[in-house]
C-alpha cells in the first residue's frame, strides 16, 4: 500500500505477525543523490495480516488480521500501531469510506462485513431487520444466518 504522496509503503507480512513501513526512494536532483529504499519499522499487529485498507488522506492505515479475528489501526506519519479492534471471524479484507469515517470488514468464516467507525474506535453494531421484514420471494429470510448461494439448473433441466 503506497501512501498518496508516494514517500512510504506499507506491506502486510502474512506469514506473521507485522506490518513493513518502507520509506522510497526518490529521483536525484544535482544537490542530492538517490537514496535506496529503507525499512523503517517492522509493525506488531494481529496474527497473519492479509489486507491494508488506507483512508483517502493516507493518515491510517488497516490491517486485517485473519488470524487475530481483529483490524490492528496503524499512523502512517508515526509508524505507531494504535489499537487492534475485534471484528468477525477471520476479516480478510477491509475498505474505508470515501469520507473516511467508516471501515467496512468482510470476514470470511463468519460470512458478515463488520462495519468499524474510525472517529470512535468501535465497531458498530447494527440492529437485526425486523421478522415482519419480507424478502423477495423464493429468497431467504432476512433474518437468515447463512448465506446461499443460488445456482444454476444443470443440463437435465434444459430444454
Amino acid at each position: 500500500m503506497i501512501l498518496p504522496d508516494s514517500t512510504k509503503t506499507f506491506v502486510a507480512c502474512s506469514s506473521g505477525h507485522q506490518v513493513m513501513a518502507i520509506a522510497l526512494a526518490h529521483s536525484a536532483d544535482a544537490n542530492n543523490p538517490v537514496r535506496p529504499d529503507a525499512l523503517e519499522a517492522l509493525l506488531d499487529v494481529g496474527h497473519s495480516p492479509v489486507q491494508l485498507a488506507l483512508k483517502p488522506d493516507g493518515g491510517e492505515l488497516f490491517a486485517a488480521n485473519f488470524d487475530s479475528d481483529s483490524i490492528s489501526e496503524i499512523d502512517t506519519s508515526m509508524n505507531d500501531v494504535r489499537g487492534a479492534y475485534l471484528m468477525g471471524s477471520h476479516p480478510v479484507h477491509g475498505l474505508v469510506s470515501a469520507d473516511n469515517l467508516l471501515l467496512y470488514v468482510s470476514n470470511f468464516r463468519s460470512q458478515e462485513v463488520s462495519i468499524y467507525s474510525i472517529d470512535d474506535g468501535k465497531r458498530l453494531v447494527l440492529p437485526l431487520p425486523s421478522a415482519s421484514a419480507t424478502a423477495p420471494m423464493g429468497w431467504p429470510s432476512p433474518r437468515a444466518e447463512t448465506c446461499s448461494l443460488l445456482s444454476m439448473p444443470g443440463p437435465e433441466m434444459w430444454p
